[in-house]
């Protein structure tokens, strides 16, 4: 581990019949995140909308204080509630890539 915390992002994909309703994910979605994993150690999250030509239409970056911490979250109970939200905002399954930050500004 870096000692400077990790990253989750999970990033949504693009294809031609693919939906996103990013006012329930702002709104429900991430509000069932904060509550189910602040707790053990997501520190902020940054929701993006990716431009028209990329492979994603919409992405968040989570800061957690350590790879362990997102690996703690990730199998308590609550966990399962978070992923079965997805199907409410996504019609897709969502991509997750995780590491540990090694230089941040």
């Amino acid at each position: 581990m870096s000692g400077k915390g990790a990253t989750v992002t999970v990033m949504y994909p693009r294809t031609e019949n693919s939906t996103f309703n990013v006012d329930y994910y702002t709104s429900t979605h991430m509000a069932l995140v904060w509550k189910a994993w602040s707790k053990f150690g997501l520190k902020s999250y940054i929701v993006t909308k990716c431009t028209e030509d990329a492979p994603y239409t919409y992405t968040v970056a989570m800061e957690w204080e350590s790879l362990a911490a997102f690996g703690k979250a990730a199998a308590e109970p609550s966990s399962k509630e978070v992923m079965d939200d997805v199907p409410n905002f996504s019609s897709e399954k969502p991509v997750v890539v995780t590491g540990d930050v090694i230089d941040r500004s």
